[in-house]
């Protein structure tokens, strides 16, 4: 059975914390892949970088990354994208040999019941957490969670966009792939 972690989120844009994370995840859960996979739109309604764009710097961050990849499953769906659905879409084109893991920052777990259908999540994957600085760990009622004691990162999506915004030096917040990717500049200038 093969074993596949997916990683969803935004990554606007996508930083060093997101790919040390999947890195200690892949290893820590023994997963065989590990999936990022960008939002068409925003649930919480933040503007983003375009999907084609954010697309293309995890591809380019993710190249020679081993078992690390980005998917545009989201992205060609359009809209808000629901992890439920994404999961079934998933299920129907890969079939049922592949165990799904979904991975979330403990924020995002705090919140697990208010998901679409949040209830169908535990048959459709195993639910795996990294903690997330100044959020407290606890368990969702209702759902189990692998708890992963990954070191936790500093670096945020927004706190990129403000430095590229200052002009600051951004060589240890972001991958060295697009420290001085122009796009990544001008999207958020």
């Amino acid at each position: 059975m093969r074993s596949l972690g997916l990683f969803g989120g935004s990554f606007n844009p996508v930083h060093t914390g997101h790919v040390l994370l999947a890195r200690y995840a892949r290893e820590a859960l023994k997963l065989d892949e590990i999936w990022f996979i960008p939002c068409a739109s925003s649930a919480d309604g933040k503007n983003l970088a375009p999907g084609a764009l954010r697309l293309r710097w995890l591809r380019k961050v993710l190249k020679g990354e081993g078992g690390l990849k980005a998917s545009d499953i989201e992205l060609k769906r359009g809209g808000v994208s629901r992890t439920v659905d994404t999961l079934r879409e998933l299920r129907e084109k890969l079939g049922p040999a592949v165990k799904f893991t979904v991975l979330m920052g403990q924020d995002q777990a705090h919140r697990i019941a208010s998901w679409k259908e949040a209830e169908q999540l535990p048959r459709l994957c195993r639910l795996a957490v990294f903690g997330r600085s100044g959020v407290l760990k606890r368990e969702a009622k209702g759902f189990r969670m692998k708890h992963l004691n990954a070191p936790l990162s500093q670096i945020s999506s927004s706190e990129i966009r403000e430095a590229i915004g200052q002009k600051k030096n951004l060589g240890l917040l972001l991958p060295p792939a697009l420290v001085r990717d122009a796009s990544l500049t001008r999207a958020f200038r």
